[in-house]
């Protein structure tokens, strides 16, 4: 018997020891008071003096956090700022602390190379603008005095609200809430003494509760202070990409691309030798002349044109006939497959035109069943590709466009409406020139200047029929072929193999201007009827 009460009474003490330290060790803020001061000029002055007991533990301070947003009734937040921080013990000396400005004020308190235990007191004043609100009929003060974000329970508390000199005691009004967040209890005290308010808490309050007080006075006695419209982390980002994509958009690409347009334009100028009178077009690297639609794209002056001109040409390199019927409509005999001698765009017209053999060219077929217009596209980047590999050109033009475009339509969806139009411009008059691109540019360019001139140059190559016939596809590609005709009219008297039927140069401007329009109307079609940009 005795034995079973030594062990009792030695569980006894071990549960009595146990509870000690347990009450030796829990954390509590033993006293928690609140000075608030409502000045004239609108903001308030706060002072929270916090009797923090750390028990045996060590610790390197505390947190305090304090909501910097309040809400209306209208459901709309705001930012109030705060300004003056000061932090110090009770013996008014000053504690090191870090401050976190977010949707809350975030204040760590004390040193991270020391750490304290037991009863430590902390001061932390500081000044708000924005706290008051304003009614129609009074003003009001609803702050959040002793938040519900502590851990540890407070076990005395008291909040002082002092209003201004000016304002008569009866014409102030003050209500509490108590408990934790959203708490609509009024298990507090109110005590006032002419314009100053005394707050106090009838229970202690345990972790996660607060107190928020409420007073309300007349109006013109406090200057209005309206709080700043709150935005979130997300929306500053947003307004923030908005104001950088619009400054994007309508000052930093378009000034870069204008400067790049000026520049590549100004070493164009400094480097071109174009002159007026240039009787062939430009010559690849290992020898041979460019076609005429690889000869007007390197001016940029590429339209569907040069289809008709790139016909005429396979016709004289004897891959075609061209046939002229009785009702000056024309025809193709006598097709040959494009053999290696062929660049790529042109093996593509040639296998267009072999299904055709022997068919008339008339709107029936050219305008709408032929497959030119639907492979017009291809014809034009291939076209591009060659003069890249030529070294006309260091970029694919055709990428260089659409990019241009593309970049111009989405320049719209940020505001950036200089930078759609600046890179439209770009789209149209962007040339990527290499050196050797720049001579054969002036050559193409100084060709067209020829064929395209009103003057009666050359009388003795005037005469010579083989020059008519050599550059009348190149006239056809720059659309100059009416001038270059009629500089013949009357001067052509011997039959090309290639062709069949009137030979006039009035019969080739015919046979230009039926093949260009019905070209046209085939390209037109296929753009028109396709889903495809």
């Amino acid at each position: 018997m005795k034995r079973i009460l030594s062990v009792l009474s030695l569980i006894t003490a071990i549960l009595v020891l146990t509870s000690f330290r347990a009450e030796a060790s829990q954390e509590i803020i033993e006293n928690f008071e609140v000075e608030i001061t409502v000045n004239q000029d609108g903001t308030i002055s706060v002072t929270e003096e916090i009797l923090y007991d750390f028990g045996q533990n060590n610790r390197r301070g505390i947190f305090r956090t304090i909501p910097a947003t309040k809400t209306n009734e209208e459901g709309r937040k705001f930012r109030m700022e705060f300004d003056n921080f000061k932090i110090t013990d009770e013996a008014d000396q000053p504690l090191k602390f870090t401050l976190d400005r977010n949707q809350d004020i975030n204040i760590r308190i004390g040193d991270p190379n020391e750490t304290v235990t037991g009863l430590q007191t902390y001061v932390i004043s500081y000044q708000v603008s924005g706290a008051l609100t304003y009614f129609e009929n009074h003003d009001e003060l609803y702050w959040n005095a002793i938040g519900t974000d502590w851990e540890v329970p407070i076990r005395d508390s008291r909040v002082i609200v002092e209003l201004p000199a000016t304002i008569s005691g009866e014409n102030i009004n003050a209500v509490c809430y108590t408990g934790p967040k959203f708490s609509e209890e009024e298990d507090c005290q109110i005590e006032q003494t002419d314009n100053t308010l005394e707050f106090r808490s009838e229970d202690a309050f345990q972790p996660g509760e607060g107190i928020t007080i409420v007073t309300t006075f007349p109006k013109n006695y406090v200057e209005v202070l309206e709080p700043t419209p709150y935005r979130s982390v997300s929306s500053n980002l947003i307004v923030i990409g908005v104001a950088v994509s619009y400054l994007m958009g309508n000052v930093i690409l378009p000034i870069r691309k204008t400067v790049s347009l000026i520049r590549q334009r100004k070493r164009i100028k400094n480097n071109s030798q174009v002159v007026s009178a240039w009787f062939d077009p430009p010559r690849k690297k290992e020898g041979g002349f460019f076609s005429p639609g690889q000869t007007a794209a390197i001016t940029g002056d590429l339209k569907p044109r040069i289809v008709t001109a790139e016909i005429i040409y396979l016709a004289q390199q004897g891959y075609l006939k061209i046939i002229q019927t009785d009702n000056k409509d024309f025809g193709f005999s006598d097709i040959r497959e494009p053999d290696d001698n062929l660049e790529e765009h042109q093996k593509t017209i040639l296998k267009s035109l072999i299904n055709t053999q022997d068919t008339k060219v008339t709107q029936n077929n050219i305008n709408r069943s032929h497959p030119i217009g639907s492979i017009y596209n291809d014809i034009v980047s291939q076209i591009y590709k060659e003069l890249k590999k030529e070294n006309i050109t260091d970029k694919n033009h055709l990428k260089s466009r659409n990019s241009n475009v593309i970049i111009a339509f989405l320049s719209l969806f940020i505001g950036g409406f200089i930078n759609f139009i600046v890179y439209l411009i770009a789209a149209m008059k962007e040339k990527h020139l290499t050196d050797q691109g720049i001579k054969a540019y002036s050559e193409a360019l100084s060709l067209k200047n020829f064929l395209s001139s009103q003057k009666e140059q050359l009388e003795h190559q005037a005469q010579n029929q083989k020059f008519f016939e050599r550059l009348f596809s190149y006239a056809t590609a720059f659309g100059v072929e009416k001038t270059w005709a009629s500089r013949f009219e009357g001067l052509l008297n011997q039959k090309p193999n290639w062709y069949e039927g009137d030979f006039t140069a009035s019969s080739f401007l015919l046979l230009s201007s039926r093949m260009n329009r019905n070209v046209s109307k085939s390209v037109n079609y296929s753009r028109t009827s396709s889903s495809g940009f």
